[in-house]
């Protein structure tokens, strides 16, 4: 016999008293039932003595920032990409999984206990309000919630938009955010990608991504003209798949150049300067046939029998260059990923907090 569910004092979580609003808001959460591990508030610097230091000598801290991505049966990668963008300054994730199948929700739920991430999961039939027309599949809509969660939120100044097979490379700083101080007055930045083949790899090699494939095409290599965007959250409208769809200001690039939205994030230049992503997008040709049966995120038309053509592994299977700036940052990834398999190993388990979006 069906009882009557008692309601649990703080079921709803911090998401429910998150989208409360007064009136309605322009975009709302999805109707479907993905788990949520709660953030920890921020919490307070330490004392410094920095502050008694002469006022010529204090250095502001670096703008915060978010990183949001969609995935789908990432698991062999996540500790690696999370890892390092940890490494160059990336504060906190939020993660859609795609209707993944290979572990990623047991890799990714300890680390949202944990205060790394914020996880939801995310169904193709996901339809978020203001996107039910487009012609777009889930990875907008995706993109679209995480930015509202961090817009609500208020802890980061700005919000990046990739993929797993992306990493964002600072090519002469310490950190990402130590290159966006520069753009304060735009309300996003497009990165250009750096293109990496196979480097020759048949076979899935064992190892990190970064140390594995470290040959790229030439900079005039025209897919290296696509951009993805960080922008800033007070600044930002409607997020896109390469740059946003509406923001309060211009895009620009990493020399400071206007990028223009009618070419949906294919820039007229390549600018390797300051930031780049690189952009492991065939890794080995074992990789790659598992890759091409994936789907297509970004369609609006979910079939389950689409794969990509098998002739655009050798259109970007590209080697020209060897490139290895990214390795300087190999022994931090390396002591990051033991940090976080050291949280997954802690985790108990325990029942948690945590919300599903049916509760929103």
């Amino acid at each position: 016999m069906a009882t009557e569910q008692k309601q649990q004092p703080g079921r709803q979580g911090w998401l429910k008293r998150l989208f409360a609003t007064k009136e309605e808001p322009a975009v709302s959460p999805p109707p479907a039932d993905g788990t949520k591990i709660p953030i920890p508030p921020p919490t307070a610097p330490a004392p410094s003595d920095a502050i008694n230091e002469p006022a010529e000598r204090m250095v502001a801290p670096p703008p915060s920032l978010v990183l949001a991505a969609i995935v789908k049966n990432e698991a062999p990668y996540l500790l690696e990409w999370i890892a390092y963008h940890r490494a160059v300054g990336v504060d906190h994730f939020i993660i859609m999984d795609n209707e993944s199948t290979d572990g990623t929700f047991f890799l990714l739920r300890p680390l949202a206990e944990a205060g790394v991430l914020t996880y939801f999961r995310w169904n193709n039939e996901f339809k978020y309000k203001g996107f039910e027309e487009h012609n777009t599949g889930p990875q907008v809509p995706a993109y679209n919630f995480a930015f509202r969660v961090a817009n609500k939120l208020n802890h980061w100044d700005w919000i990046g938009f990739i993929d797993l097979d992306e990493f964002i490379l600072p090519t002469e700083s310490a950190t990402i955010g130590d290159v966006l101080r520069g753009f304060s007055s735009s309300a996003a930045v497009g990165v250009n990608w750096r293109m990496f083949g196979s480097s020759g790899h048949k076979s899935a090699p064992k190892g990190l991504i970064t140390e594995n494939f470290t040959h790229c095409a030439i900079k005039s290599f025209s897919a290296n003209q696509h951009v993805k965007s960080i922008a800033r959250v007070a600044k930002l409208r409607q997020a896109g798949i390469h740059i946003p769809n509406s923001a309060d200001g211009d895009v620009v690039d990493m020399a400071g150049q206007r990028i223009s939205p009618a070419r949906a994030g294919i820039h007229d230049a390549v600018v390797h300067d300051k930031l780049v992503i690189n952009h492991y997008f065939t890794k080995s040709h074992e990789e790659w046939l598992r890759k091409r049966v994936k789907g297509n995120v970004s369609s609006r038309i979910i079939d389950p029998d689409w794969e990509r053509p098998h002739e655009m592994f050798a259109a970007y299977d590209r080697n020209e260059i060897e490139e290895t700036a990214i390795l300087r940052f190999l022994p931090e990834i390396r002591r990051g990923i033991d940090e976080l398999n050291e949280m997954i190993r802690n985790f108990s388990g325990r029942e948690t907090s945590s919300a599903s979006a049916r509760d929103l």
